[in-house]
């Protein structure tokens, strides 16, 4: 179900992506070229590298409902009122609903692998979801809906994902540098190490040059944000140490979870 609702949403976006191309090229065909002309062209452009980086965090939000006014110049009242916030509304249900399937199969693997509570590893036994991954990845978006500007938002946790791409793509280099050739021809996947250098210079200029914008402190909090996870991870994955209240109140929590979700932890890839 998921999936087949994932591929709805897809082909809706792409169908309005195409609308949109068409639609422009046949206005532009009809001699409509009067903003594509000099000084109206550079009109608000920013050329510092900084505001550029800034500008694949939320920069592009700044700007007014380009998609609806579109649609009113081209389509009319019912591209703009009906059409396109239809088209709208699909593409950011279908991005949230890529984004529950796999950052809750994020905690679903952690959790596995011992790196989070065993609760986020168990799935539902009707469903064959990770019920509460899903749930806490729930519950901390609508805590964090109540953050008052949504750019602030928007910055501190598209800085703190670029940090963990960074992170993991310097980690993919190391070890095609320092794995064996005999491990590195046996992998599944086979790309060029070209593509991952890419990726990771990309990386590194959306990591600082949005320090050299007017307001670098958002991205000091995505940095802290990310940084959190250290003394959690300390506390409470490497050292093993428990007081025995904290185990029999946590592992009384989990049975009841599991009896109210009706989910049994997956041992498939556990050690």
């Amino acid at each position: 179900m998921a999936t087949r609702t994932n591929d709805f949403f897809t082909i809706t976006k792409l169908l309005a992506l195409s609308l949109i191309i068409v639609c422009g090229g046949y206005w532009l065909s009809l001699g409509h070229v009067d903003n594509l002309v000099m000084p109206d062209v550079n009109e608000g452009t920013q050329t510092k590298l900084a505001a550029i980086a800034m500008a694949f965090y939320s920069g592009i939000l700044d700007s007014d409902a380009v998609a609806i006014t579109f649609a009113d110049k081209i389509l009319g009242s019912f591209g703009s009122k009906i059409l396109m916030p239809m088209f709208v509304s699909f593409s950011c249900v279908g991005s949230l609903n890529g984004i529950l399937i796999t950052c809750s199969r994020m905690f679903f693997s952690g959790a596995r692998n011992n790196q989070l509570p065993e609760l986020f590893a168990m799935i539902s036994i009707k469903q064959l979801t990770p019920i509460p991954s899903l749930i806490f990845l729930g519950g901390t978006s609508i805590v964090m809906l109540f953050i008052g500007n949504v750019f602030q938002l928007i910055n501190y946790l598209t800085f703190a994902d670029s940090l963990v791409f960074f992170a993991s793509t310097a980690g993919l280099l190391k070890l095609r540098a320092t794995l064996p050739s005999s491990v590195l021809e046996n992998r599944p996947i086979k790309i060029s190490i070209l593509y991952p250098i890419l990726f990771f210079l990309m990386c590194i200029f959306l990591l600082v040059l949005p320090f050299f914008h007017s307001d670098p402190w958002e991205l000091v909090y995505g940095l802290f944000l990310v940084l959190s996870g250290i003394p959690v991870y300390t506390l409470f994955v490497h050292n093993k140490w428990r007081p025995g209240f904290v185990k029999s109140t946590w592992i009384g929590f989990t049975h009841l979870i599991q009896k109210l979700l009706y989910c049994i932890p997956d041992l498939s890839g556990s050690s």
